[in-house]
Protein backbone atom coordinates (compact mmCIF):
# COMPACT_ATOMS: atom_id res chain seq x y z
CA UNK A 1 0.00 0.00 0.00
CA UNK A 2 1.08 3.49 -1.32
CA UNK A 3 1.63 5.88 2.00
CA UNK A 4 0.41 8.79 1.92
CA UNK A 5 2.92 11.63 1.03
CA UNK A 6 5.29 8.86 -0.06
CA UNK A 7 4.25 7.87 -3.60
CA UNK A 8 5.66 5.25 -6.49
CA UNK A 9 7.03 6.50 -9.28
CA UNK A 10 7.74 4.26 -12.22
CA UNK A 11 10.73 4.91 -14.74
CA UNK A 12 10.17 3.18 -17.79
CA UNK A 13 12.80 1.42 -19.53
CA UNK A 14 13.12 -0.19 -22.88
CA UNK A 15 15.26 -3.33 -21.87
CA UNK A 16 15.84 -5.25 -18.26
CA UNK A 17 19.59 -4.52 -18.38
CA UNK A 18 18.32 -0.58 -18.64
CA UNK A 19 16.39 -1.00 -15.41
CA UNK A 20 19.18 -1.12 -13.00
CA UNK A 21 21.60 1.48 -15.06
CA UNK A 22 18.56 4.21 -15.08
CA UNK A 23 17.61 4.01 -11.81
CA UNK A 24 21.09 3.68 -10.07
CA UNK A 25 21.43 7.20 -12.21
CA UNK A 26 17.99 8.89 -10.75
CA UNK A 27 17.92 7.09 -7.20
CA UNK A 28 20.97 8.96 -6.49
CA UNK A 29 20.25 12.58 -7.23
CA UNK A 30 16.79 13.37 -5.21
CA UNK A 31 16.27 12.96 -1.56
CA UNK A 32 12.69 13.15 -1.55
CA UNK A 33 10.35 10.63 0.11
CA UNK A 34 8.70 8.79 -2.51
CA UNK A 35 9.56 5.19 -3.90
CA UNK A 36 11.16 4.49 -7.10
CA UNK A 37 11.18 1.54 -9.24
CA UNK A 38 11.98 0.84 -13.01
CA UNK A 39 9.75 -1.20 -15.60
CA UNK A 40 10.05 -2.29 -18.86
CA UNK A 41 6.45 -2.60 -20.94
CA UNK A 42 6.87 -6.33 -20.78
CA UNK A 43 7.28 -6.02 -17.32
CA UNK A 44 3.62 -4.98 -17.33
CA UNK A 45 0.47 -7.37 -16.21
CA UNK A 46 -2.53 -5.45 -17.73
CA UNK A 47 -5.17 -8.21 -16.47
CA UNK A 48 -3.80 -8.38 -12.54
CA UNK A 49 -2.92 -4.38 -12.92
CA UNK A 50 0.71 -5.31 -11.04
CA UNK A 51 4.03 -4.09 -12.38
CA UNK A 52 7.61 -6.44 -11.85
CA UNK A 53 9.65 -3.84 -11.55
CA UNK A 54 13.29 -2.92 -9.81
CA UNK A 55 13.64 -1.37 -6.53
CA UNK A 56 16.80 -0.29 -4.62
CA UNK A 57 15.99 -1.66 -0.85
CA UNK A 58 19.11 0.18 1.56
CA UNK A 59 22.18 -1.49 -0.81
CA UNK A 60 20.44 -4.34 -2.35
CA UNK A 61 18.52 -4.55 -5.53
CA UNK A 62 15.17 -5.86 -5.22
CA UNK A 63 12.79 -7.33 -7.80
CA UNK A 64 8.93 -7.59 -6.89
CA UNK A 65 5.15 -6.66 -7.76
CA UNK A 66 4.32 -3.14 -7.94
CA UNK A 67 0.93 -1.97 -7.69
CA UNK A 68 0.78 0.87 -11.27
CA UNK A 69 2.58 4.27 -10.01
CA UNK A 70 1.31 7.46 -9.50
CA UNK A 71 3.02 8.70 -12.42
CA UNK A 72 5.98 7.73 -14.61
CA UNK A 73 9.03 8.71 -16.59
CA UNK A 74 9.09 7.57 -19.92
CA UNK A 75 12.66 6.86 -20.72
CA UNK A 76 11.80 3.92 -23.35
CA UNK A 77 12.08 6.19 -26.34
CA UNK A 78 10.73 3.98 -29.09
CA UNK A 79 7.34 5.28 -31.04
CA UNK A 80 6.35 1.35 -31.40
CA UNK A 81 5.68 1.68 -27.49
CA UNK A 82 3.07 4.11 -28.13
CA UNK A 83 0.62 1.96 -27.51
CA UNK A 84 1.86 1.10 -24.29
CA UNK A 85 1.81 4.88 -23.22
CA UNK A 86 -1.36 5.05 -24.40
CA UNK A 87 -2.58 2.53 -22.01
CA UNK A 88 -1.19 3.53 -19.30
CA UNK A 89 -2.32 7.17 -19.70
CA UNK A 90 -5.83 5.40 -19.72
CA UNK A 91 -5.22 3.84 -16.32
CA UNK A 92 -3.11 6.16 -14.31
CA UNK A 93 -4.03 9.61 -15.95
CA UNK A 94 -2.98 11.36 -19.10
CA UNK A 95 -1.49 14.01 -17.10
CA UNK A 96 0.92 11.68 -15.04
CA UNK A 97 2.93 9.95 -17.73
CA UNK A 98 5.72 12.62 -19.21
CA UNK A 99 8.25 12.63 -21.57
CA UNK A 100 6.28 10.86 -24.15
CA UNK A 101 7.01 13.35 -26.59
CA UNK A 102 10.90 12.60 -27.33
CA UNK A 103 11.06 13.03 -30.64
CA UNK A 104 10.49 16.74 -31.86
CA UNK A 105 9.49 17.35 -35.70
CA UNK A 106 11.46 20.22 -37.18
CA UNK A 107 8.83 21.59 -39.47
CA UNK A 108 5.74 21.08 -37.02
CA UNK A 109 8.14 23.27 -34.46
CA UNK A 110 9.73 26.16 -36.52
CA UNK A 111 6.01 26.74 -38.09
CA UNK A 112 5.11 26.93 -34.12
CA UNK A 113 7.46 29.41 -33.21
CA UNK A 114 7.27 31.25 -36.58
CA UNK A 115 3.45 31.90 -35.87
CA UNK A 116 4.78 33.62 -32.59
CA UNK A 117 6.88 36.97 -31.14
CA UNK A 118 9.77 34.29 -30.89
CA UNK A 119 9.59 34.48 -34.92
CA UNK A 120 12.53 37.22 -35.50
CA UNK A 121 15.03 34.30 -33.60
CA UNK A 122 13.72 31.90 -35.56
CA UNK A 123 15.75 31.09 -39.66
CA UNK A 124 13.37 30.76 -42.96
CA UNK A 125 12.62 27.00 -42.91
CA UNK A 126 11.14 25.57 -46.21
CA UNK A 127 10.26 21.39 -46.95
CA UNK A 128 12.95 20.31 -49.34
CA UNK A 129 9.61 18.52 -51.40
CA UNK A 130 8.39 21.71 -52.10
CA UNK A 131 11.31 24.41 -52.40
CA UNK A 132 13.32 25.36 -55.10
CA UNK A 133 16.79 24.41 -54.05
CA UNK A 134 18.26 26.93 -56.58
CA UNK A 135 16.02 29.98 -55.68
CA UNK A 136 17.02 29.90 -51.61
CA UNK A 137 20.84 29.21 -52.45
CA UNK A 138 20.60 32.17 -54.86
CA UNK A 139 18.63 34.58 -51.62
CA UNK A 140 21.17 33.37 -48.28
CA UNK A 141 24.41 32.00 -50.31
CA UNK A 142 24.17 29.57 -47.14
CA UNK A 143 21.35 26.50 -46.63
CA UNK A 144 21.84 23.55 -44.79
CA UNK A 145 19.16 20.82 -44.98
CA UNK A 146 18.59 18.42 -42.64
CA UNK A 147 16.21 15.74 -41.72
CA UNK A 148 12.55 16.38 -40.21
CA UNK A 149 12.96 14.23 -37.39
CA UNK A 150 17.02 13.92 -37.41
CA UNK A 151 19.32 14.90 -34.25
CA UNK A 152 22.83 14.77 -33.92
CA UNK A 153 23.78 15.94 -36.79
CA UNK A 154 23.29 13.23 -38.53
CA UNK A 155 22.86 13.48 -42.32
CA UNK A 156 22.52 17.03 -42.58
CA UNK A 157 24.33 18.92 -45.53
CA UNK A 158 26.19 21.73 -45.37
CA UNK A 159 25.32 23.77 -49.15
CA UNK A 160 26.71 26.84 -50.14
CA UNK A 161 27.10 28.92 -53.15
CA UNK A 162 30.58 30.45 -53.76
CA UNK A 163 31.14 33.89 -55.18
CA UNK A 164 31.99 32.46 -58.65
CA UNK A 165 28.73 30.27 -58.60
CA UNK A 166 30.47 27.04 -57.66
CA UNK A 167 27.98 24.99 -55.18
CA UNK A 168 30.01 23.62 -52.01
CA UNK A 169 27.94 20.71 -50.15
CA UNK A 170 29.92 19.48 -47.09
CA UNK A 171 28.69 17.28 -44.20
CA UNK A 172 30.10 17.41 -40.81
CA UNK A 173 33.24 19.16 -42.12
CA UNK A 174 33.30 23.01 -43.40
CA UNK A 175 35.82 21.24 -46.08
CA UNK A 176 33.50 20.19 -49.43
CA UNK A 177 32.33 16.72 -49.73
CA UNK A 178 30.95 17.68 -53.19
CA UNK A 179 31.80 20.77 -55.48
CA UNK A 180 29.44 21.50 -58.34
CA UNK A 181 30.97 23.48 -60.88
CA UNK A 182 28.60 26.64 -62.53
CA UNK A 183 25.87 25.44 -64.12
CA UNK A 184 26.01 21.74 -63.20
CA UNK A 185 22.74 20.20 -61.84
CA UNK A 186 23.82 19.46 -58.15
CA UNK A 187 19.34 19.50 -57.40
CA UNK A 188 19.56 15.70 -58.84
CA UNK A 189 22.25 14.86 -56.98
CA UNK A 190 21.40 15.83 -53.45
CA UNK A 191 17.74 14.53 -53.86
CA UNK A 192 19.76 11.01 -54.72
CA UNK A 193 21.56 11.95 -51.34
CA UNK A 194 18.38 12.03 -48.87
CA UNK A 195 16.03 9.68 -50.84
CA UNK A 196 12.59 9.56 -49.29
CA UNK A 197 13.48 10.37 -46.15
CA UNK A 198 11.47 14.10 -45.33
CA UNK A 199 14.28 16.80 -45.14
CA UNK A 200 13.60 20.69 -44.86
CA UNK A 201 15.85 23.58 -45.76
CA UNK A 202 17.13 25.88 -43.08
CA UNK A 203 18.22 29.30 -43.82
CA UNK A 204 22.18 29.53 -43.03
CA UNK A 205 23.22 31.71 -40.05
CA UNK A 206 27.18 33.09 -40.26
CA UNK A 207 27.71 32.20 -36.85
CA UNK A 208 30.33 33.90 -34.62
CA UNK A 209 32.87 31.77 -33.79
CA UNK A 210 35.37 30.91 -30.75
CA UNK A 211 38.87 30.49 -32.01
CA UNK A 212 37.91 29.71 -35.23
CA UNK A 213 35.94 26.99 -34.22
CA UNK A 214 32.14 26.84 -34.71
CA UNK A 215 30.25 26.58 -31.37
CA UNK A 216 26.42 26.27 -30.31
CA UNK A 217 24.32 27.46 -27.34
CA UNK A 218 22.48 24.63 -25.81
CA UNK A 219 19.52 25.52 -23.09
CA UNK A 220 18.13 22.50 -21.37
CA UNK A 221 15.09 22.88 -19.71
CA UNK A 222 13.22 20.48 -17.61
CA UNK A 223 9.76 20.78 -15.27
CA UNK A 224 10.49 21.50 -11.64
CA UNK A 225 8.58 20.80 -8.49
CA UNK A 226 6.47 22.92 -9.15
CA UNK A 227 5.58 21.58 -12.35
CA UNK A 228 6.80 24.80 -14.05
CA UNK A 229 9.79 25.34 -17.18
CA UNK A 230 13.02 26.00 -15.03
CA UNK A 231 16.59 26.09 -16.61
CA UNK A 232 18.78 23.47 -15.88
CA UNK A 233 21.79 24.14 -17.74
CA UNK A 234 23.43 26.56 -20.41
CA UNK A 235 26.02 25.00 -22.46
CA UNK A 236 28.56 25.37 -25.47
CA UNK A 237 29.45 23.02 -27.75
CA UNK A 238 32.61 23.84 -29.47
CA UNK A 239 32.91 22.01 -32.51
CA UNK A 240 36.44 20.24 -34.01
CA UNK A 241 38.46 22.65 -36.46
CA UNK A 242 37.11 22.72 -39.47
CA UNK A 243 33.60 21.25 -38.27
CA UNK A 244 30.44 22.30 -38.57
CA UNK A 245 28.73 19.95 -36.48
CA UNK A 246 28.94 20.32 -32.72
CA UNK A 247 26.97 17.21 -32.21
CA UNK A 248 30.60 15.95 -32.45
CA UNK A 249 32.09 18.21 -30.28
CA UNK A 250 36.14 19.06 -28.94
CA UNK A 251 35.42 20.73 -25.77
CA UNK A 252 32.23 22.13 -23.65
CA UNK A 253 31.65 24.97 -21.46
CA UNK A 254 29.27 25.98 -18.90
CA UNK A 255 28.21 28.86 -20.07
CA UNK A 256 26.52 29.91 -16.74
CA UNK A 257 30.36 29.90 -15.06
CA UNK A 258 32.19 30.44 -17.95
CA UNK A 259 31.09 33.78 -19.69
CA UNK A 260 34.54 35.02 -19.53
CA UNK A 261 35.59 32.41 -22.65
CA UNK A 262 32.25 33.40 -24.89
CA UNK A 263 31.45 36.75 -26.95
CA UNK A 264 28.32 37.72 -24.66
CA UNK A 265 27.34 39.07 -21.12
CA UNK A 266 24.78 38.01 -18.44
CA UNK A 267 22.12 40.07 -20.30
CA UNK A 268 22.93 37.82 -23.28
CA UNK A 269 22.06 34.85 -20.33
CA UNK A 270 18.87 36.57 -19.42
CA UNK A 271 17.76 36.43 -22.66
CA UNK A 272 18.30 32.91 -23.51
CA UNK A 273 17.16 32.00 -20.37
CA UNK A 274 13.60 34.15 -21.27
CA UNK A 275 13.62 33.06 -24.49
CA UNK A 276 13.95 29.36 -24.42
CA UNK A 277 11.17 29.31 -21.04
CA UNK A 278 8.82 30.90 -23.83
CA UNK A 279 9.56 28.37 -26.79
CA UNK A 280 9.11 25.49 -24.51
CA UNK A 281 5.76 26.79 -23.01
CA UNK A 282 4.58 27.38 -26.90
CA UNK A 283 5.50 24.50 -28.08
CA UNK A 284 4.27 22.29 -25.21
CA UNK A 285 1.04 24.23 -25.74
CA UNK A 286 0.49 22.76 -29.04
CA UNK A 287 1.65 19.11 -29.40
CA UNK A 288 1.15 18.42 -25.78
CA UNK A 289 2.68 17.42 -22.34
CA UNK A 290 6.16 17.71 -22.09
CA UNK A 291 9.22 17.46 -19.23
CA UNK A 292 12.34 18.30 -20.88
CA UNK A 293 13.59 19.76 -23.64
CA UNK A 294 16.75 21.51 -25.34
CA UNK A 295 16.92 24.79 -27.68
CA UNK A 296 20.11 24.91 -29.29
CA UNK A 297 21.13 28.27 -30.54
CA UNK A 298 24.05 30.22 -32.41
CA UNK A 299 25.29 33.92 -32.53
CA UNK A 300 25.52 35.97 -35.87
CA UNK A 301 28.45 38.26 -36.65
CA UNK A 302 26.00 40.97 -35.15
CA UNK A 303 25.57 39.48 -31.84
CA UNK A 304 21.97 38.03 -32.33
CA UNK A 305 21.10 34.97 -31.18
CA UNK A 306 19.13 32.50 -33.80
CA UNK A 307 17.19 29.05 -32.37
CA UNK A 308 18.63 26.52 -34.77
CA UNK A 309 16.08 23.66 -33.31
CA UNK A 310 14.35 22.01 -29.84
CA UNK A 311 15.33 18.75 -29.01
CA UNK A 312 12.56 16.15 -27.06
CA UNK A 313 15.60 13.96 -25.84
CA UNK A 314 18.48 16.25 -25.12
CA UNK A 315 21.60 14.01 -23.88
CA UNK A 316 22.24 13.97 -20.47
CA UNK A 317 25.47 12.26 -20.18
CA UNK A 318 27.13 15.71 -21.78
CA UNK A 319 27.36 16.79 -18.25
CA UNK A 320 29.99 14.11 -17.35
CA UNK A 321 32.64 15.90 -19.07
CA UNK A 322 32.49 18.60 -16.23
CA UNK A 323 34.61 18.07 -13.27
CA UNK A 324 32.14 18.70 -11.06
CA UNK A 325 28.88 16.49 -11.31
CA UNK A 326 26.18 19.83 -10.13
CA UNK A 327 24.91 19.43 -13.57
CA UNK A 328 24.57 16.34 -13.71
CA UNK A 329 22.90 16.17 -10.23
CA UNK A 330 20.08 18.72 -11.59
CA UNK A 331 18.98 17.03 -15.25
CA UNK A 332 18.86 13.79 -13.30
CA UNK A 333 17.10 15.30 -10.00
CA UNK A 334 14.43 17.72 -11.70
CA UNK A 335 12.54 15.07 -13.20
CA UNK A 336 12.07 12.76 -10.00
CA UNK A 337 10.85 16.64 -8.78
CA UNK A 338 8.32 16.91 -11.23
CA UNK A 339 7.30 13.68 -11.19
CA UNK A 340 6.35 13.82 -7.60
CA UNK A 341 4.50 17.14 -8.57
CA UNK A 342 2.33 14.90 -10.41
CA UNK A 343 1.97 11.98 -8.67
CA UNK A 344 0.70 14.47 -5.77
CA UNK A 345 -1.54 16.25 -8.43
CA UNK A 346 -4.59 15.89 -8.28
CA UNK A 347 -4.83 16.31 -11.95
CA UNK A 348 -5.40 13.05 -13.89
CA UNK A 349 -8.13 12.43 -16.87
CA UNK A 350 -7.85 8.95 -15.65
CA UNK A 351 -10.15 6.24 -17.60
CA UNK A 352 -11.58 2.87 -15.90
CA UNK A 353 -10.83 -0.09 -18.19
CA UNK A 354 -12.87 -2.53 -17.37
Amino acid sequence: MQMEGCPFIGIMVATRYARRVVLKRYQSHHDLKLKLFAFTPADINWRKRRIRGLSLKGNKWVQRSFRFPKSIINRCHNNRKTVVIQRLQRLIGKHKVFNTINQLNKWSIQKILKESFLQMYVPDMFPFRNANLQELLEKYKLVYIKPVLGSRGKKVHRIERMDNGDTYVSVHSLAPTYIYRNGEDYVKRIKKLIGRTPFIIQQGIRAKSINQRHFDIRVHLQKDMTGNWAVSAIVSRVAHEHYFNTSIYECLYNVGEQAAEFPMGENVLQTLRQISVNAAQMVESRIGLMGELSVDYVMDQADKLWIIELNGNPQKDIYEDFDHDRLTAIVHRRPIEYAYYLAMSRKSNKTEIG
